[in-house]
């Protein structure tokens, strides 16, 4: 003998909405996982665009990828230079998968990852002083007037001992912020001729033939 087995309109009207709601998950899981990945292959995109609305909003000079030679071997490039009114703000990107820990007087830093597996990465804070006095070097712009920023993803947090107020590290979001703060300090504005003359002094020595 056999059984026919069917459904109850109410248990197909369930098996429907499951499917879909299974599906609807999946394509919400993939689209964040693309989603990530493409941040992470275009994260100097998002930075720029960041740093320009600054630009723009501030009516601040910015020069973009300023290369330029130390020595006869070797040269620098520097992401990002935003001149300020009260200051030159020398950005650098960089994009970590996972969470940075340390001392800014350490060499690295601990980079936390999502798996929890812990590796050792450069410290920018240990490195920034060397690249700001090359820079001044190069330019001749003084170094007291140069803040030095480590520009990180959003997703990506920080548990750093610093009290330096020449060299900071921030995710991306936080940046207007930071600016804003920083520009507020009671010192006198650049010279508007100054100023000038530096923005032309940078974009003349740029060297961006010598980026590979």
């Amino acid at each position: 003998m056999t059984h026919c087995f069917s459904l109850t309109p109410v248990q197909i009207i369930f098996i429907v909405v499951a499917s879909v709601v299974v599906l609807l998950i999946l394509s919400l899981v993939l689209a964040i996982y693309f989603i990530k990945i493409h941040s992470k292959k275009n994260f100097k995109n998002y930075y720029y665009k960041k740093i320009y609305s600054i630009a723009l909003n501030n009516d601040y000079y910015l020069i973009n990828n300023f290369a330029f030679r130390v020595d006869a071997k070797n040269t620098l490039v520097i992401d990002h230079l935003l001149f300020g009114n009260k200051f030159i703000y020398v950005i650098m990107d960089k994009c970590y998968e996972g969470d940075l820990m340390g001392n800014a007087s350490d060499p690295d830093l601990v980079l936390i990852q999502k798996n929890g597996e812990k590796t050792y990465v450069e410290n920018p804070f240990f490195s920034f002083g060397k690249l700001l006095s090359k820079f001044s070097t190069s330019t001749g712009i003084s170094t007291t007037l140069l803040i030095g920023i480590t520009l990180i993803n959003n997703d990506s947090r920080m548990n750093i001992e610093t009290s330096s107020k020449q060299f900071f590290m921030i995710q991306r979001k936080r940046l207007p912020k930071l600016i804003k703060k920083v520009e507020s300090r009671d010192v006198g504005l650049i010279n508007a001729e100054g100023l000038q003359e530096a923005v032309l002094t940078v974009n003349d020595l740029n060297r961006k033939d010598l980026i590979n």
